[in-house]
């Protein structure tokens, strides 16, 4: 399946940065963090962004949501259409959006 026009965000300002970053990363992460940086460039369709933890209310939700159904006998869960449990926050984003 492939995905276009794709938006990861994060909470995590110093990943961001680091995903971002051209200097070498020497931690234990590094690996990690290079292989995420090289998928993000290898498809100009995919960006990295940070935000702030208290606008992601949508990411907080459907972790939430995730955790909820977690078990380990259990598949991992994809959602083909917008789970209810987001739609507010969803709704919430446009309408910001729409007035700026």
């Amino acid at each position: 399946m492939r995905l276009s026009y794709v938006i990861f965000e994060s909470d995590a300002k110093i990943v961001v940065d680091a995903v971002h970053s051209s200097k070498p990363n020497s931690s234990k992460f590094g690996l990690l963090i290079k292989n995420c940086s090289l998928l993000l460039n290898k498809d100009e369709d995919y960006k990295l962004c940070f935000i702030r933890r208290q606008a992601n209310k949508v990411a907080h939700a459907l972790a939430r949501a995730a955790c909820s159904y977690a078990s380990p006998y259990a598949s991992p869960t994809i959602w083909h259409v917008m789970p209810t449990i987001v739609a507010p926050f969803i709704l919430e984003d446009c309408l910001k959006l729409e007035n700026e």
